[in-house]
């Protein structure tokens, strides 16, 4: 848990200083599941699973940046300037979108990374913006650029926001930064797990089967509601097509590859109610 307090204290210290109304934070990720986890268990609200896995650690913070930020690059630049007053540098090979610092407390050998994505390219049609698969560069530059998520096609839609009161120096100051609602992440982890499930040098996305088991089981039975019609809106998109593909490809049954790929995580109790998650994903994207 160390890894995730610390995580924890880089995310409020990057609140504390970036303007927040001008340029908001979508969180996603692990460390975003995990705050969406500790929120659910703090209010007692009825989820559709009992049983979810124990919270895993992670060394990063994925930060969505909404595409009109990215078309208005003047509202990021509150974002670069905490950056730089954090100590965050560049990582090589991924400059302006990932960044890295040293973590302070020492619990994260690896350092604390921060990656910065937007929604789908298609976002960005019309704008005179240069878009890649790799990056969104906004004009003018400010140094600040984000990696496109193309299943990420409900990213505005939903948002749970949460509030933080932050405090340094004997002030307190009320930050909010906001969560995908839970069908946008089933779609991102749906594709993570897709590009990953045949790469065992990436553990075959194990850890990504076992987060979509997660985002199922910790829906309430209003985002169900919320993530069926999501899905049958988007259900003859080319997004969810694919997304129906992987589902009935990887979670045809128990036996089904996805599901091996998810048993073999070290996170995987026998208490996870795996075929009723068959079931409800089924549902979700038949």
């Amino acid at each position: 848990m160390s890894e995730l307090a610390s995580l924890e204290k880089s995310l409020q210290e990057l609140l504390l200083n970036l303007d927040s109304t001008a340029c908001p934070i979508i969180l996603g990720g692990g460390y975003g599941l995990y705050l969406r986890r500790t929120i659910l268990e703090r209010s007692g609200n009825r989820t559709l699973l009992d049983h979810w896995p124990e919270a895993r650690s992670t060394n990063d913070l994925d930060l969505f940046l909404r595409p009109e930020l990215l078309c208005d690059s003047t509202r990021l630049a509150s974002l670069k300037s905490a950056l730089d007053k954090l100590g965050y540098t560049p990582v090589k090979g991924a400059e302006h979108y990932q960044f890295r610092k040293d973590d302070p407390d020492g619990f994260i050998s690896r350092g604390i990374k921060i990656d910065l994505l937007t929604g789908p390219r298609s976002s960005f049609d019309g704008t005179g913006l240069k878009v890649d698969e790799r990056r969104v560069r906004p004009n003018p530059s400010v140094k600040v650029h984000a990696h496109p998520t193309d299943e990420a096609i409900t990213l505005d839609q939903h948002l749970q926001e949460v509030n933080f009161q932050i405090g340094e120096d004997g002030k307190s100051a009320n930050k909010s930064v906001y969560l995908p609602h839970p069908f946008t992440y089933s779609l991102m982890k749906l594709f993570a797990l897709r590009d990953q499930v045949d790469d065992r040098a990436k553990g075959n996305g194990s850890h990504h089967a076992l987060d979509l088991y997660s985002i199922i089981a910790m829906m309430t039975e209003s985002e169900w509601k919320q993530a069926k019609k999501m899905a049958s809106a988007n259900a003859d998109s080319k997004i969810g097509r694919e997304a129906s593909r992987i589902v009935f490809e990887l979670f045809d049954s128990i036996t089904s590859q996805g599901l091996l790929v998810m048993r073999a995580n070290p996170y995987c109790s026998d208490q996870l109610q795996l075929s009723e998650f068959i079931d409800l994903i089924r549902e979700l994207f038949q």
